[in-house]
């Protein structure tokens, strides 16, 4: 195309740069690289141009012209953050991971904003990684999932969980060692003074903990893979609880109204440290939510213990009794792990405390709550809940007794 004045130059320069935003921004990414060629040509020094033909190139993983593009960008735009990262980026397409690191860290001085930040501990990670520099990888990663969340920062941080996830998973490794001999699904574990309590084994591997459909705090649905654990069959009863009361370690209950007659119903109006005096004197802990979430629902998504519809034959729950049954009531609700009761009945203390975004930043592996918090996190429902209430991925927050919290312990397996 012929130019006759710096006018027209300006005008048709305008032209094509524009057609190329336009076609970049519908994934057009042949047409928007054709038009941003067609720009450049009208001026060669434009760094908007080569920046934004980069990301085209890098749109379509094509390393080399991304890099090319870029450092030109670069060079006329060095004081620009979102050039500078995009280099970064370039790098890692060709697995120049060491000048991906060099340039994420000259990016550095050029941020302004949280997501300048987010972009940083994400492409530093990548830049790690590719080094196999493993352990710097995660602590990038981990540094991003602790910053608040917000819309943008969160794609990036999910995209830093599916590398943490790979890096957690187990690689199988095929030997000749003869397959160790399985745990029993059940076992008794005896309290110290000579008294069995069951409890269910729960296999190590994945599940998928909260949940995309429910509130904001059971969001988003992810990945946990927990190591190998028993959890109690039942709830711990009033009958189990004063024995540890009797020997002088746990306290009672701050009312005894839900003690007498009611020996093999669940301990109620206990606060989270009694709970966990008294799992600690069995030698045991309150199981961390991700723990008791795995015991509820199993390894496919179901909203109950037994499946995704609710009734009073599986479950005490909203209104189906007027106030709390012995554990072990509901043959049909139990989980797929044979632990009962794990909808309704009595809100169940677990040992996490509870954060609303936690699952935005939750670790893959043996996840335990945030590292502080005012409230701690119940599980379940209780009697009078409503079918809501009583879905596995639903999560409550508390600090003090009720006279409808219980608990229930957890141990590691051997």
């Amino acid at each position: 195309m012929l130019v006759s004045n710096w006018k027209d130059c300006i005008h048709h320069f305008t032209i094509d740069y524009v057609l190329g935003k336009n076609f970049y921004s519908n994934s057009e990414y042949s047409l928007s690289i054709d038009a941003f060629t067609q720009a450049i040509k009208l001026d060669s020094i434009s760094g908007d141009a080569y920046f934004n033909r980069g990301l085209s190139y890098l749109a379509i993983k094509e390393g080399e012209n991304a890099l090319t593009d870029l450092e030109a960008a670069y060079q006329y735009l060095p004081n620009s953050f979102d050039v500078s990262i995009a280099l970064a980026q370039a790098h890692t397409l060709v697995e120049h991971y060491g000048d991906c690191y060099l340039q994420v860290e000259r990016s550095r001085p050029l941020i302004e904003t949280d997501y300048h930040q987010a972009q940083i501990y994400y492409w530093r990670g990548i830049c790690h990684e590719g080094r196999q520099d493993t352990s710097m990888a995660i602590e990038a990663w981990e540094d991003l999932l602790a910053m608040p969340v917000s819309s943008e920062i969160g794609n990036l941080q999910a995209g830093a969980r599916e590398h943490l996830n790979i890096i957690y998973t187990p690689t199988p490794i095929h030997t000749e060692t003869p397959t160790p001999t399985s745990l029993p699904e059940e076992i008794s574990d005896i309290d110290p003074t000579g008294n069995s309590i069951p409890m269910r084994l729960v296999p190590a591997g994945e599940f998928t903990m909260g949940s995309d459909t429910g509130p904001d705090d059971e969001k988003p649905e992810h990945e946990v893979h927990l190591d190998t654990f028993f959890i109690d069959k039942f709830e711990v009863t009033n009958a189990h609880y004063n024995i540890c009361v009797a020997e002088k370690i746990c306290y009672q209950p701050l009312s005894t109204d839900h003690i007498i007659d009611f020996n093999n119903h669940p301990v109620v109006n206990v606060t989270w440290e009694m709970a966990m005096t008294y799992c600690e004197w069995r030698e045991g802990y309150l199981p961390s939510e991700a723990q008791w979430e795995k015991a509820a629902r199993g390894t496919d998504s179901r909203t109950y213990p037994w499946g995704n519809e609710i009734n009073c034959n599986k479950a005490n729950y909203s209104d189906c009794t007027t106030g709390t049954t012995p554990v072990g009531s509901y043959e049909e609700g139990k989980s797929v792990y044979g632990v009962y009761d794990m909808a309704g009945n009595v809100w169940e203390w677990v040992a996490d405390w509870y954060s609303e975004t936690y699952y935005f930043q939750s670790p893959y592996q043996n996840p335990t709550g945030p590292s502080d918090g005012t409230d701690r996190v119940l599980k379940g429902g209780a009697w009078f809940s409503s079918m809501n209430d009583s879905r596995s991925s639903n999560r409550a927050d508390a600090r003090i007794h009720r006279e409808f919290y219980g608990f229930r312990c957890a141990k590691d397996a051997p």
